[in-house]
């Protein structure tokens, strides 16, 4: 998640094993989702905190520092909506899931035709 700058702040990603040439720096936020008894993982996760309703929440929290707007601490502050029906999490999960994977399909794709052009 995005934690400083301007209108990014919010922004969530996913990172997966095709995602190995990253830099984290300090303007973004790590957030790992442990095993848990709640039913939440990545997916769901990412989804909870693209909301429209965690968003709104995030634009009421965050701060100017100096010249650059910043969320700081106050991640730990914001409620995250997770559904509490089993079935509706599983049904989520499996939709983001497949999205990720065509993305990733796509993007390598992609990749693939940029190499043969090469060729």
């Amino acid at each position: 998640m995005v934690r400083d700058g301007t209108y990014l702040i919010g922004t969530c990603a996913i990172v997966t094993e095709y995602d190995t040439e990253i830099v984290y720096q300090s303007h973004i936020y790590k957030i790992r989702v442990n095993e848990n008894k709640h039913g939440v993982n990545p997916f769901i996760l990412l989804v909870a905190l693209s909301s429209d309703l965690l968003i709104r929440q995030i634009r009421t929290k965050q701060f100017t520092q100096d010249i650059i707007d910043s969320l700081g601490d106050r991640i730990k502050d914001l409620m995250i909506p997770i559904w509490k029906d089993a079935k509706k999490r599983e049904h989520v999960t499996e939709l983001v899931r497949k999205v990720i994977k065509d993305r990733i399909e796509a993007r390598e794709l992609s990749r693939k035709a940029r190499i043969d052009v090469l060729k």
